[in-house]
């Protein structure tokens, strides 16, 4: 049976009280006002964006990229994307298991999912997707415009999953902020990548 919204607002509970306790009663609050909220913005063209928006999270969209990088003989980028789409399965499916958090949709009857998802909710895989992923080229390519360019990828599909009523706020947050530092710590072994791209080039060169 789905729970519905949790009226008990304000101060813990003494069995709540402590800095941790305390600090996730007032998590679990903000999380529920900003996803139930969010979704009264909900319009006709807003919902047609966003859930657009919410494509680009998709491991294929940036498998495909990654696949024209390798048709135009660009190793090294097809390198990066493919590391990044790897690094789900180190880090958002064993914290997905470990935590195995209901959706918005399951624990409140009163948020209404625009589509539904049978994995548990924290952390957002459609944003950390597509956040390591565009930051993973931004680290390793560009500059401070690039940076600015994944930071608005990231934020903008974090915010078609919270339109859409299939995550909270930490979740998408956390994925944020996971895809950046993964997507950093790929791009300290791009030297290494660099030198499988001149070893491709070369067996491409035989053949």
């Amino acid at each position: 049976m789905n729970e519905t919204k949790d009226t008990s607002k304000g101060e813990p509970s003494e069995q709540e009280k402590g800095l941790i306790p305390y600090f996730k009663h007032i998590v679990t609050d903000v999380d529920y006002e900003v996803t139930s909220g969010i979704q009264k913005l909900r319009t006709k063209i807003g919902t047609y964006f966003w859930k657009s928006w919410s494509f680009v999270g998709l491991p294929f969209i940036w498998s495909g990229v990654s696949i024209i990088f390798l048709i135009l003989n660009i190793f090294h980028a097809s390198f990066v994307l493919t590391f990044a789409g790897l690094s789900p399965l180190i880090v958002v499916v064993p914290l997905k298991m470990y935590f195995n958090r209901r959706r918005p949709y399951s624990a409140h009857s009163d948020i209404k999912p625009l589509t539904k998802e049978k994995n548990s909710s924290f952390p957002s895989g459609h944003t950390y997707y597509a956040t390591v992923s565009a930051f993973a080229l931004a680290f390793c390519y560009g500059g401070v415009g690039s940076i600015l360019l994944a930071t608005s990828i990231g934020v903008l599909v974090a915010t078609s999953r919270l339109y859409q009523g299939v995550h909270y706020l930490s979740d998408v947050v956390a994925a944020f902020f996971l895809g950046m530092l993964i997507a950093y710590v790929i791009s300290l072994f791009f030297p290494q990548i660099m030198i499988l791209h001149e070893w491709s080039l070369y067996i491409d060169s035989l053949f």
